[in-house]
Order: C-alpha cells, then sequence, then structure tokens
C-alpha cells in the first residue's frame, strides 16, 4: 500500500490487489466506493478520431477548465487532491486543444516540454510534475511527441 513496488499483486479477500511485500506484511487495504474523474477518459476520443457528438460540449468544456487551471494555476491534475497526473495527460490536452480550435495551444506545449526527463521522454505518472512510476514509457512518450508534432504543424 504506497510501497512503490512494481511487479505481480494479488487480490485480496477484501477484493484490492497488492503486491507480494504488502500481503506477506499483512496490509489491508479496502476499496472505497468514490467518483473518480480522470480527465484522460475524456479526452482520448479526439486523439483516436473516434467521433461522439453526444460529449463534444462536455469535451469542449473539460478542455477549456483544464486549460484555464495551466493558465492561472500552473497545473491541471488529474488527481487534484494528489497532485498527479497521468503521463500523457497534458498531451492529450494539447491534442484536444488544437482538434477543437481552442485557445491555450502555446501554454499547454510548454507544459508537456517541460514534463521531459533528461533524455527526452515520459513518465507513467507525475505528482507535481515530478515523475512517479515506470519511467521511459512508450505510449506515454508516443501520445505527448504526436501532440507537440500536431502543435508544431500547426503553428504560423
Amino acid at each position: 500500500m504506497g510501497c512503490g513496488s512494481f511487479g505481480w499483486s494479488g487480490l485480496t479477500p477484501e477484493r484490492s490487489y497488492l503486491c507480494t511485500h504488502c500481503l506477506s506484511n499483512g496490509v489491508k487495504r479496502y476499496k472505497k466506493d468514490i467518483r473518480l474523474s480522470l480527465p484522460s477518459s475524456l479526452l482520448m476520443p479526439a486523439y483516436l478520431g473516434a467521433d461522439l457528438p453526444e460529449v463534444h460540449q462536455s469535451i469542449i468544456n473539460e478542455v477549456e477548465r483544464l486549460t484555464g487551471l495551466i493558465v492561472n494555476e500552473g497545473a491541471a491534475y488529474s488527481v487534484p487532491e494528489a497532485k498527479l497526473n497521468v503521463g500523457y495527460d497534458y498531451g492529450l490536452l494539447l491534442y484536444n486543444i488544437l482538434h477543437y480550435g481552442l485557445d491555450g495551444a502555446e501554454t499547454v506545449y510548454g507544459k508537456v516540454l517541460d514534463l521531459r526527463d533528461g533524455v527526452g521522454v515520459f513518465s507513467e505518472r507525475y505528482i507535481e510534475h515530478y515523475p512517479d512510476g515506470t519511467r521511459f514509457r512508450p505510449w506515454e512518450t508516443a501520445i505527448n511527441i504526436d501532440a507537440m508534432l500536431k502543435f508544431a504543424r500547426s503553428y504560423k
């Protein structure tokens, strides 16, 4: 539970998954029935080219809200209470800004660039903009680079 272990995990009687270290130490984790919002799930359809007209305005509203947070507060966290982002959150946001022709692309482009590590790749997730979890992620890196290329090609 928060030990940072990576690898095999096992299902507990409480219907949660724990690493072997936590399992052997008797750690208990109980599921919480709470609603969790992950903006990247709302931002993924545009990236994948899915046409979902019934959520179009919801997506635009969320893109504008997240962009406003970045412009005004310097960050837009997927999980605000943990100051956590998925590694491709800002890349998907940039892609959506460009897709829908909204303002703020330059600011978000800068945020994506700032997340790169010393060799230019991206992490699985970030806590307060510092890499956390698995580093050198091809999926997160590809989405972020694709969004930056879309920005570069549209920049006039």
